[in-house]
């Protein structure tokens, strides 16, 4: 039999109803089946399918060149073509879920209404463009003294209609203070009034006093009773009144005593009190040398390090003097930053004067009398060369109290030892030798003689007085014997020799060690030795 072609299962069309040929009439064959269960499989899944390779099998008896038997063929009766019926669910079976249908919708109106919408946006962006462009047009030509803030407020009606209240609340306001201003003001020139017043009633009064007292005294003086009666001052008068004649003032004027000398004449300037300088209370000292601190190896440098007087071995004394002194002041009046939050003295001269006071007003006498402290002690400052503001803060604070000021070295006048010793008042040299013989000498050989060996024997005995105490009275008070014996001069040696002059009878026929005997008199007696007028 000829294979007959198959025809469609479904004539729908459109979404239409699904109708299915009625196959039952028939039984078709297992390859027809199973072609029917592929067609079925690709109309569910379409060509998403493909069916892999299978594994190969060997077929026992395969002869390939045998040829194939037929399929067989099974007749079996075709329902009519026009036989349709409806699909219809077997009894028992959930019913198949319809499947969504979709609308297409026509794309083109969709796309141009999308264009259309874009092109009114577009024309609405470029109004406004428009708006904002006019409006700072017009807001850089208004007038310069509206400000921001009013021409932000002239765009919103509630915020203008805010503003107009709050100003009007604020006049308001203004008005009531101004009344309670004016009020305030009528009250108090009322009381001004009512005390000018009561002023003017006790000047009237005083007024009226005043003048009681004087008509008493021209009475008194004058010999006259005044004519000025008690109703010249009543109260209710005292503007009234005339104004007296020229002739009853003229007769008080000459009934008053004569005024005493100087009256009417300017009181004399009285010049304001100085006021008394702290540093006053320092005691005046002798000036002292710089030479001789060099003489003791002290040196002082100034603040940065430098040394205070450059090449001092090449200047005179009074040169040398001039500028260490100079010098000193000024690198001290340099410090007076630097010692502001030093303590101030407790004890001493300088005690609760502020450093910062005494370095800003330094006075010579300052610097001799820290000069002072140095001749007495030099040993530490020959050791350690110190720059002079930092020594003499040191010195203020902490040795100022200690330090011995010697007295004016007077005034001496040269006086001969060839009388003395003609007296039999001899001396001898620290060795027990006569310091001087007389014979076959004349007096002005024996007067330089002693003198060169005095001087001589003197300052052989420095380090023997080291340990001995300074004086405590006369010239030589606070000076140590070392500084004495080391800076012996010709004036020493004749002020010795009054007090020997003065007390023969103390020295004839002793022969005395001169060394000691000048040094047991500068610690004990130089202060009794009078000088001749």
């Amino acid at each position: 039999m000829a294979q007959q072609d198959r025809p469609q299962r479904s004539l729908r069309k459109d979404g239409g109803p699904r109708y299915y040929r009625d196959w039952s009439g028939a039984q078709p064959s297992s390859a027809a089946s199973s072609a029917a269960d592929m067609d079925d499989y690709e109309d569910d899944y379409g060509d998403a399918y493909s069916g892999g390779p299978e594994e190969l099998q060997i077929v026992d008896g395969f002869d390939p060149e045998a040829p194939a038997a037929p399929p067989p063929v099974i007749q079996q009766e075709m329902a009519p073509l026009n036989v349709i019926v409806p699909e219809v669910p077997m009894p028992g079976a959930e019913p198949e879920p319809k499947k969504p249908t979709i609308t297409r919708v026509d794309g083109g109106a969709r796309l141009k209404r999308a264009r259309r919408i874009n092109e009114i946006q577009a024309e609405e962006a470029a109004a406004k463009a428009e708006e904002e462009a006019a409006r700072e047009a017009a807001s850089r030509q208004a007038p310069p003294d509206q400000s921001a803030k009013t021409r932000s407020l002239a765009k919103t009606t509630a915020r203008t209609t805010e503003l107009q209240s709050n100003i009007r609340e604020i006049e308001e306001k203004i008005d009531e203070t101004r009344e309670n201003v004016k009020s305030t003001a009528n009250a108090l020139s009322e009381n001004i009034r009512q005390i000018s017043e009561k002023v003017t009633v006790s000047v009237v009064g005083g007024i009226q006093k005043v003048g009681k007292n004087l008509n008493g005294l021209i009475s008194r003086f004058g010999g006259k009773k005044a004519d000025l009666d008690e109703r010249d001052y009543r109260d209710e008068d005292f503007e009234d009144e005339p104004i007296p004649s020229q002739s009853r003032g003229q007769q008080a004027i000459l009934d008053l005593p004569e005024p005493p000398p100087g009256y009417g004449e300017p009181a004399p300037k009285t010049k304001p009190k100085k006021k008394a300088d702290p540093l006053d209370q320092v005691p005046h000292v002798p000036p002292v040398q710089y030479a001789a601190l060099l003489k003791e190896g002290v040196l002082f440098q100034t603040f940065d390090k430098q040394q205070l007087v450059v090449k001092p071995e090449s200047l005179d004394p009074e040169t040398l003097q001039t500028q260490f002194v100079e010098n000193a002041l000024q690198d001290i009046r340099k410090c007076i930053k630097l010692v502001k939050d030093l303590p101030d003295p407790t004890e001493g001269p300088y005690t609760g004067i502020p450093l910062a006071y005494t370095f800003k007003h330094i006075r010579e006498q300052d610097l001799f009398f820290f000069m002072h402290y140095v001749l007495s002690k030099p040993d530490p400052f020959r050791k350690k060369t110190f720059k002079i503001s930092e020594a003499f803060a040191t010195w203020i604070l902490k040795r100022s109290a200690t330090t011995v000021v010697s007295e004016a070295f007077p005034d001496v006048r040269p006086v001969s030892y060839y009388p003395l010793y003609q007296n039999n008042i001899r001396f001898q040299t620290l060795d027990k030798k006569q310091l001087v013989l007389a014979a076959g000498k004349s007096p002005e050989e024996v007067e330089a003689l002693f003198m060169e060996r005095a001087l001589d024997d003197i300052r052989n005995c420095i380090s023997l007085v080291e340990k001995f105490p300074p004086a405590t009275q006369g010239p030589y008070k606070g000076k140590p014997l070392r500084q004495v014996f080391k800076f012996i001069k010709e004036r020493d040696i004749y002020f010795f020799l009054h007090y020997v002059r003065s007390q023969p009878e103390v020295f004839r026929g002793q022969n005395f060690k001169f060394a000691e005997a000048f040094a047991s008199w500068i610690l004990k007696r130089s202060h009794e030795t009078e000088l001749p007028g």
